[in-house]
């Protein structure tokens, strides 16, 4: 089959008989009411995506192109308008209409992808270079077979193949010829980037042919590599982007001992300022976990970077059941180990106080607010106050710590959820289980970010996971909601991935002093009233003994009350829990009573 490309007929025509037609090709059993609405309008896009899924084909939504920038918002993306809008990519991919045009719904102008290695692998050349090698190719093996192809928004050429097993390759003999197989996918019409993809046949009738044998031994052939590509100086803050670059390469070329090749590629390669930019193997380690997660497929043998920790998948039953309920605390009876926690409070409430207390003392091993502390480093991350105010503050709070444990700070360094996060994720898996301070949610989301939206707090959240994964336990500041007590402010699936709340609250904001309302998931909640000194800048606890929960209160409160008939008074209660002041027990009481009796 010839590889010259088609005239572009972006034109679109309904047919009487069976559907509409995008450029050539017939969608069965769709309608649209004028032509250039069907092309550049809302229903093409959605009605597309349909026509997939009715046909079999899964498919799952990409970002698509606004005034020439992707709308993910980062003007600086590295795949506009080609990278998923869900969680997990290509592995959401779908045939369900139902899920399909609820994402359509949601995002009406998506363009759309199909993942490759279940319908058909893609050979994908770029430009003039890609169709040249297959040229030069064709001339000495014989021509492709025929079958489904179609063109890419940069005039492009893709050629379906039957699914080979393969994974992805890219810059195939070194020239602009990539592979999508095995964790890989493409984006298809009506979708568009620079220009509008365009199928060449019918894709639902064209046939896809078996992948030529030549082209399976460029794709099997193991890459024999000596020694680390030399490719000169790297520009001063591109290095890791390169390696992402060299990570996808080798992926498909080396099928075993590519870590290695990269700690020797990360040694070997040039900086313009090598003593100020060094790499860890931890970075390294972040670079191969983002060249995963644009789609390349890694060898076996980086698996466990991929996912640090990660044993055999599942377990037996009898193993599962065997597994002990014992909670692990980093703050006893309310953060759990490798958890997140919301810190909640308006303005003034304390909170940035109380999470630079938390960390030092954690760091130091000590209690907090009268919560024992499993000892760790702490990463304090914000682009809140002027970097001077906070250096004030760590100055006189860390005068009365002893850190046993690293405390770093990364404050107004450029640091956010999409942007520089892969360096974030290499300290934490570099100091080993810290804790890590958010602080604020909204400091370090990109520009246009939208709380309730939920793909703006699915990649906040995504983020986050990363640092979970790799080891942290992690405390994010964030407002809370006005209406939902415990809860913070925005899409609901933030809500739903925490493991508790720290709410501050300051009722009167002339006294230096406030509540903590701890509200661990699935465990008893408490209220610890605190005073803060101005002098130290430190929370002070006002109770000598443990916290008291409002199960405890309520459970006494019901036995003192079922004794005696009468109602019972702050003393009683004092006498049952030593060193708790008259304010915290009856504040304690009240939230106890309901249903409970007089008190």
């Amino acid at each position: 089959m010839s590889t010259a490309p088609l005239e572009n007929d972006s034109s679109l025509a309904e047919d009487a008989q069976s559907g509409v037609r995008l450029g050539s090709v017939l969608l069965p059993g769709l309608r649209t009411t004028t032509d250039q609405d069907h092309r550049l309008g809302h229903a093409g896009k959605r009605d597309a995506a349909m026509a997939y899924a009715t046909n079999g084909w899964a498919l799952f939504p990409v970002y698509d192109l606004v005034s020439g920038t992707c709308s993910c918002g980062d003007r600086k993306c590295k795949s506009p308008g080609k990278h998923p809008r869900t969680d997990h990519g290509h592995l959401d991919a779908t045939t369900d209409t139902t899920v399909v045009q609820g994402w359509w719904s949601q995002w009406p102008d998506a363009n759309i992808g199909l993942p490759t290695s279940i319908k058909f692998d893609v050979l994908d050349l770029d430009g003039d270079d890609g169709r040249a090698w297959l040229a030069e190719m064709e001339a000495i093996h014989g021509p492709m077979p025929d079958g489904l192809r179609a063109t890419t928004g940069r005039g492009g050429l893709h050629i379906f193949l039957k699914p080979t097993g393969c994974r992805n390759a890219t810059h195939i003999d070194g020239r602009k010829v990539d592979f999508r197989g095995t964790g890989g996918y493409i984006v298809v019409a009506p979708s568009a980037t620079v220009a509008q993809y365009e199928w060449i046949g019918d894709p639902f009738a064209s046939p896809i042919p078996d992948a030529p044998e030549w082209l399976l031994a460029f794709l099997r052939k193991p890459a024999t590599v000596t020694s680390a590509p030399q490719v000169g100086l790297i520009p001063y803050g591109a290095r890791n982007d390169t390696l992402t670059r060299t990570a996808g390469l080798l992926y498909g070329r080396v099928p075993e001992g590519t870590r290695e090749v990269m700690l020797q590629a990360a040694a070997t390669f040039g900086c313009e300022n090598p003593a100020d930019d060094p790499i860890s193997e931890a970075e390294v380690t972040s670079i191969l976990r983002r060249a995963v997660e644009r789609g390349w497929e890694p060898g076996p043998d980086i698996s466990g970077a991929i996912r640090p920790g990660a044993g055999p998948l599942g377990v037996p039953l009898a193993a599962f059941l065997a597994e002990s309920d014992q909670v692990s605390w980093a703050v006893a009876g309310m953060i759990v180990e490798g958890g997140l926690v919301q810190f909640l409070g308006a303005p003034e409430s304390f909170k940035t106080f109380g999470m630079l207390h938390l960390g030092l003392a954690v760091a130091s091993g000590v209690p907090w607010l009268g919560m024992a502390t499993e000892a760790r480093p702490f990463i304090y991350v914000s682009n809140e106050k002027a970097r001077s105010t906070v250096r004030q503050r760590l100055r006189v709070m860390a005068a009365r710590f002893s850190p046993v444990h690293p405390v770093e700070i990364i404050h107004r360094e450029g640091v956010r959820f999409d942007r520089r996060w892969e360096e974030v994720v290499a300290k934490v898996q570099a100091l080993g289980k810290p804790l890590v301070a958010i602080d604020t949610l909204a400091s370090l989301s990109r520009p246009g970010f939208a709380e309730n939206r939920s793909e703006d707090m699915s990649l906040v959240l995504g983020a986050i996971r990363e640092l979970t994964l790799a080891g942290a336990t992690v405390i994010l500041a964030h407002h809370p909601a006005k209406a939902i007590p415990g809860s913070g402010r925005g899409h609901g699936s933030l809500d739903g991935e925490v493991d508790g709340t720290a709410e501050f609250s300051r009722p009167d904001k002339a006294k230096a002093a406030g509540t903590l309302w701890v509200r661990p998931k699935d465990e008893a909640h408490r209220r610890v009233n605190f005073i803060w000194n101005p002098e130290t800048y430190l929370l002070t606890a006002d109770l000598i003994g443990p916290a008291l929960t409002t199960v405890e209160v309520a459970a006494l409160v019901a036995n003192l009350y079922r004794n005696s008939g009468q109602p019972i008074k702050a003393a009683a209660i004092k006498a049952e829990f030593p060193g708790h002041s008259d304010t915290a027990v009856k504040d304690h009481i009240r939230e106890a009573k309901t249903g409970v009796g007089p008190v």
